[in-house]
């Protein structure tokens, strides 16, 4: 996800946050604005 599920800088991921803390599931996250490595390789992933 873009950032932390505390502060999600995206739309998108603030709602996966929203959806996942409604279900009372945990869940781990890898901020991806962190990592150039893992950015730079998003887009090759859905490929």
């Amino acid at each position: 996800m873009k950032g932390s599920p505390k502060l999600p800088p995206c739309g998108f991921s603030a709602k996966a946050v929203q959806a996942l803390m409604a279900c009372g599931e945990q869940f781990a996250f890898v901020d991806v604005l962190a990592n150039p490595e893992i950015r730079a390789n998003i887009p090759t992933a859905v490929d």
